[in-house]
């Protein structure tokens, strides 16, 4: 086999190279292929090792296998290897004939004859040429390789991408230069062999691997053999890099009608582009959508803008805006702006179908930050006001806001100074100087003292002293303009760790009790509320300094708390699996500082994302519930005479990676009555197996109303496999209290190997911006997706409801 050193040259690089992957495949075949195309029924997989189905499909193709020697190395860095029954040679030309096999590496050239020419480095390869590399497989009648640059040509040529599943024949495939392909009479599909569902006939397609784009001419798309589409010419991708052109249209139905839209992509430059999307609302007329983004080396840009014209049932002139910006000038300034606004309140409920979760949303935020961090200083601007969706009271703007804050070094038993100011501008539209009622100014606040820590592995202790001081600039309007208070706080934090070895966990035991002291300082009812609100009391609000959110009011206390956890470490990984908390605060004498019409029994909540029935209002201290009371939020650490708290309790368990569960409760200290519980339960499994489950129980106190009502809701949502090609997803948020269902969710996917169909129905409660009350109506939608695998799908906005709906739930 002396002549098969000349091959060398022509084996550095083949003609489908770039189309081939750097490693083997896991999949491979024990034998040789089955039929031409190397395809694989599930029946038939089970004597291969290592192999299953693919997803969606009951077989799968499998490549031949690799066992001659190099197979794993790259073929410009591979000898040569081959055989043939007889070989000869006459001046610059070596021929081989008879059961030619080469092998350079990962490529394996096979045929029944095959020659080489020196002078004119010309491979040429008859009588059943097979090219096999480790991710694909072309085979052909004949084939003309330059073994100078590796182009050439296959004539009856077959293709198959192992792991893709991609099929393609053609007439002739050549390649005209290294990163050119043409396929003339050529035929495409990802269905398997026993299945063509779909496929794609051409007159000619050709292959841009350098522009990333592919061009097609007279090609029909054929279902079941039927053809339903027909384009003179097409534009697609070959690889992942953006190109200008039509996007996949998406299709929706909700209350408003059919919703049709059509995005078209302009990949302007490699930092800024453009997607324009014209959009058919049946019921209510035509609407275009753009979006812009831009990045450079400081920031990135996203500019997101719609407008109908004159809709025909508001008959008004629907418009949004929307700007982001996220921006790192070096490593110490950074900035974000964020600035959205719509036409009027009810334009999500309207025109957005794309996810049910948005139209409930009470306020668009319109905010501009720069920010500063140091070793030792942080630092903040902001500018920051709130369009309102629920037909509230308008919020409070910051006009602006600016905190410095010292990071200090922490180190045992050396003192920590603390120091901490703020000073914010507030404004609003309905403000007292214009006739309104509302008080607007200046507030400034500011602490500073010192803290004296230990931490060790035996536990900690630490000591904090600092002043606190409160002032205000108060526009003309009020009594006294120039209000101000300072009070003294001072706090021990001490803590001891225990530890057992027990069986294979470590565990711990840990006492901690926190004293506070804040002083109190009478009249504080002068003061106006800009932002400040009451903290929802739980095991972690025991060891904080203050019970109050924001800097309105200089809150008094002294008390005890007293805790009580313990934790379990794996000996293995370190990870700590289960930890369990409980803890009390005892007061020394009643606190006085309390927010405007504060009367809490309970557990009233201030997080929108758990108390979907009821409206916040952001810079305010209550929200207005079903029954047009006022309800306050924080639990039992709001009661004015009292000598301890509510019993917190906190429980954590993660038996392993995949699945957690959680628990918060909050008991009153009178009757042992639950006021408040939170239960969560995640389980995480193979093939998007996932099940969220969450129960939500809070009692409160309503201003001036004789029944005390309790919040209870359910939300339990999953995302449920159904053998290789069904797919079940889930989602029912339930209002125990007041009986009625606050989401549903319900989709079904369907998965072959070659096209995926995904249909969702989604319905969830429509907001009444007038009035809270019992009868809200359904907002309904259903979303359609539908993809033919290695084209592209109809619908793409079917995916981004379920990552919101469904906690946990990734796309893959």
């Amino acid at each position: 086999m002396k002549a098969l050193k000349f091959l060398k040259l022509a084996l550095t690089a083949p003609l489908l190279l770039p189309l081939a992957a750097n490693a083997q495949t896991a999949c491979v075949a024990p034998s040789g292929a089955l039929n031409n195309w190397h395809w694989y029924s599930a029946e038939q997989l089970q004597e291969v090792s290592s192999c299953s189905p693919k997803t969606g499909c009951d077989g799968r193709y499998v490549a031949p296998a690799r066992t001659w020697p190099g197979a794993e190395l790259a073929p410009d860095k591979a000898p040569v290897h081959g055989s043939a029954d007889r070989t000869r040679m006459e001046g610059s030309k070596v021929e081989l004939y008879g059961d030619v096999i080469i092998h350079k590496g990962q490529l394996s050239l096979q045929a029944g004859n095959a020659s080489f020419d020196r002078d004119s480095e010309e491979f040429l390869l008859d009588d059943s040429v097979a090219i096999i590399l480790p991710e694909m497989m072309l085979t052909g009648e004949r084939a003309k390789i330059n073994g100078a640059d590796g182009t050439g040509l296959i004539e009856r040529a077959r293709f198959v991408a192992f792991k893709s599943g991609v099929r393609a024949k053609a007439k002739r495939i050549k390649r005209p230069t290294p990163q050119e392909l043409e396929l003339r009479d050529a035929f495409y599909t990802q269905c398997p062999p026993d299945s063509e569902a779909w496929m794609l006939e051409a007159d000619n397609i050709h292959l841009d691997y350098a522009t990333g784009r592919g061009v097609s001419r007279g090609t029909v798309l054929k279902v079941k053999g039927v053809p339903v589409f027909y384009s003179p010419w097409l534009d697609f991708p070959v690889d992942d890099r953006r190109a200008t052109g039509l996007l996949w249209p998406g299709f929706a139905s909700s209350d408003g009608g059919l919703d049709v839209s059509i995005p078209y992509y302009f990949n302007l430059a490699p930092n800024y582009d453009l997607t324009l999307t014209p959009r058919f609302l049946e019921e209510r007329g035509d609407m275009l959508e753009a979006e812009g983004r831009y990045l450079n080396r400081w920031s990135e840009w996203q500019l997101s803008t719609a407008y109908l014209k004159d809709d025909k049932q508001a008959e008004i002139d629907r418009w949004l805006i929307g700007i982001s910006e996220f921006g790192s000038l070096n490593e110490h300034w950074s900035t974000a702006i964020a600035f959205n606004r719509i036409s009027d309140v009810e334009y999500f409920e309207d025109l957005s179908v794309a996810s049910l979760n948005v139209r409930r949303a009470t306020y668009l935020d319109q905010s501009a930050q720069v920010n500063y961090q140091s070793e030792r200083w942080r630092s903040k601007v902001i500018v920051q006001q709130y369009q309102e969706l629920a037909g509230l009271a308008d919020t409070y703007r910051k006009m602006p806001e600016w905190s410095l804050e010292y990071l200090p070094v922490v180190r045992n038993l050396r003192p920590q100074p603390i120091f901490l100011a703020n000073v914010t501008a507030f404004d609003h539209e309905d403000n007292l100087e214009d006739g309104g009622l509302f008080i607007t100014g200046v507030r400034s606040y500011l602490e500073a003292g010192v803290r004296l820590p230990y931490i060790g592995r035996a536990g900690h202790i630490i000591g904090t002293f600092k002043s606190r001081h409160l002032s205000y600039q108060l526009d003309d309007g009020v009594v006294d303009t120039s209000p101000e208070v300072t009070a003294a706080m001072a706090s021990l934090d001490a803590a001891l760790v225990f530890e057992r070895d027990a069986g294979s966990f470590r565990q711990t035991l840990e006492p901690r009790l926190f004293y506070l002291y804040n002083g109190y300082e009478a009249g504080q009812e002068a003061q106006p509320l800009f932002d400040t609100s009451l903290r929802t009391f739980d095991y972690h609000q025991l060891f904080r300094d203050s019970r109050f959110t924001g800097y309105d009011r200089l809150d008094d206390v002294r008390q005890l708390a007293v805790g009580l956890s313990s934790s379990f470490y794996d000996k293995n990984t370190g990870r700590e699996r289960l930890t369990l908390g409980i803890g009390q605060a005892f007061y020394f004498e009643d606190r006085q500082v309390t927010l405007p019409e504060t009367v809490v029994a309970g557990t009233a909540t201030t997080d929108p994302t758990l108390l979907k029935s009821s409206i916040i209002i952001p810079g305010t201290t209550s929200y207005r519930h079903p029954g047009n009371a006022t309800a306050t939020a924080g639990g039992s650490a709001a009661r004015r005479k009292e000598n301890s708290s509510d019993v917190a309790t906190h429980a954590q368990w993660q038996a392993n990676d995949r699945h957690w569960f959680s628990a918060d409760a909050v008991f009153d200290r009178d009757d042992a009555r639950v006021n408040q519980a939170h239960l969560g339960w995640h389980y995480r499994g193979n093939a998007q197996t996932l099940y969220n489950f969450g129960y939500t129980q809070r009692r409160m106190t309503i201003v001036n109303a004789d029944d005390q009502p309790e919040l209870k809701q359910l939300d339990a949502s999953a995302s449920l496999p159904l053998g290789r090609q069904w797919h079940l997803f889930a989602r029912w948020q339930y209002d125990l209290q007041m009986d009625r269902t606050l989401e549903g969710l319900f989709g079904i996917a369907y998965e072959s190997c070659c096209w995926t169909v995904r249909t969702l129905y989604q319905r969830a409660l429509e907001p009444d911006h007038t009035a809270l009350s019992n009868d809200l109506e359904n907002d309904r939608a259903i979303l359609l997706e539908f993809q033919l695998k290695g084209l592209g799908g109809l619908g793409d906005k079917l995916t981004g409801v379920l990552e919101e709906s469904i906690f946990g739930y990734r796309d893959e």
